[in-house]
């Protein structure tokens, strides 16, 4: 693959991926086609993907400039209703999220979206392999993950941005025979329990405490900020 410089993750991903030259990618919460698009650097290599995009403006945007297929919804678990409220937030570039308990700050908007199940999406484009699953929804993780079988559908890497407030993720993959290998900026990485991947004892320390003390810090951070009015 072409060297790209764009920074650290990203070369990290590529390296990943050196003798996947052709492979198949799901961005769910895609957003901008180029700005911080895990997909973007495989697909100008040859790779076809689906983009999972809820904000019809940026949905738009993705059917323009990228040749990955759009899917305009957000993706949810399988009891949710069929439509939800999406809190969008404007500033220093476009995020999103159906969280209650992620909080943006500044001028917000919303607006009633469609939700599907990532299954259901899969099923309708007749997706059959996934070599990378990236999962960017601010705070919305383990619901997207409840609405994927991940025993029909088995991605090579799941890139799941994780800010460890909870475990319900962490948990979730696990419990379906994943392990994590890597933590880049806020985002785990998730391979099958079955695949190789050597890590030193530092690094198997750093991840140990990033799955297990992480989330209970910041529990009790979310627990005196309630006490004290700060929430």
């Amino acid at each position: 693959m072409q060297e790209y410089l764009a920074n650290t993750e990203e070369a990290d991903l590529i390296d990943y991926f050196i003798s996947t030259p052709k492979g198949f990618f799901v961005e769910v919460g895609a957003s901008n086609p180029f700005d911080l698009s895990v997909s973007w650097p495989f697909e100008r290599e040859g790779w076809k993907g689906l983009l999972i995009e809820p904000i019809p403006e940026c949905a738009e945007l993705l059917r323009i400039n990228r040749s990955a297929t759009v899917v305009e919804c957000a993706c949810t678990s399988p009891n949710a209703p069929d439509t939800g409220i999406l809190t969008i937030q404007s500033v220093g570039g476009v995020s999103s999220t159906m969280s209650e308990d992620f909080l943006f700050k500044g001028e917000l908007n919303t607006i009633e979206v469609k939700c599907r199940t990532l299954d259901s999406i899969l099923k309708e484009q007749d997706v059959k392999k996934i070599n990378l699953l990236s999962i960017d929804v601010e705070g919305f993780e383990y619901e997207v993950l409840k609405g994927l079988n991940l025993v029909t559908y088995r991605p090579d890497l799941i890139f799941i941005e994780d800010h460890m407030h909870y475990k319900h993720s962490h948990n979730h993959l696990v419990k379906y025979g994943y392990k994590i290998i890597k933590r880049t900026g806020p985002n785990n990485w998730y391979i099958p329990s079955n695949f190789d991947y050597d890590l030193s004892i530092f690094e198997k320390l750093y991840l140990l405490k990033k799955t297990n003390i992480t989330p209970i810090k910041n529990l009790s951070k979310r627990f005196f900020m309630k006490i004290f009015g700060l929430a």
